[in-house]
């Protein structure tokens, strides 16, 4: 069985915390706030964690982790304010990349399809290196992140 380093360990714990903030009204009309004033990689990161988190093969517990991480983005005060401008959101997409990280094995292809989907109905021209290396980070973080 896999360990988790300490550096992502208590994520599942600082997650749940969150997890009762989640709506997915707020949710869509935060993304849509966040869309216009992050890049394509953070919009499509909180798209991954919500197509992961609506897909019948993740883990009850995988779907809390999430649930925390998309209930932390939706809080309009966390640790940084997100109405500061070029690095309000940095503490929002940290905790959707750290709790991506953590169900990575949940990304399936299917996953993918439906969170650029939805993210080209936003943005234009997006390459797909771009959102191909999102994922393939994602992916290293996690395989750095446990040990065997």
């Amino acid at each position: 069985m896999d360990q988790q380093t300490p550096q992502y360990a208590d994520i599942p714990q600082r997650m749940e915390q969150y997890g009762h903030h989640y709506d997915g009204d707020k949710f869509w009309d935060k993304l849509k706030t966040a869309a216009q004033s992050t890049g394509a990689a953070v919009v499509y990161t909180a798209l991954l964690l919500y197509h992961v988190m609506r897909s019948p093969q993740t883990s009850l517990a995988d779907k809390a982790i999430v649930t925390g991480a998309l209930g932390y983005f939706i809080l309009p005060v966390d640790l940084i304010a997100d109405i500061l401008p070029g690095i309000g959101f940095t503490d929002d997409a940290a905790a959707m990349t750290a709790a991506l990280i953590t169900v990575a094995n949940n990304i399936t292809p299917e996953v993918e399809r439906q969170a650029k989907e939805q993210l080209c109905k936003w943005f234009n021209n997006v390459p797909d290196e771009v959102l191909d290396n999102v994922v393939s980070a994602i992916r290293t973080g996690s395989k750095i992140g446990r040990h065997k």
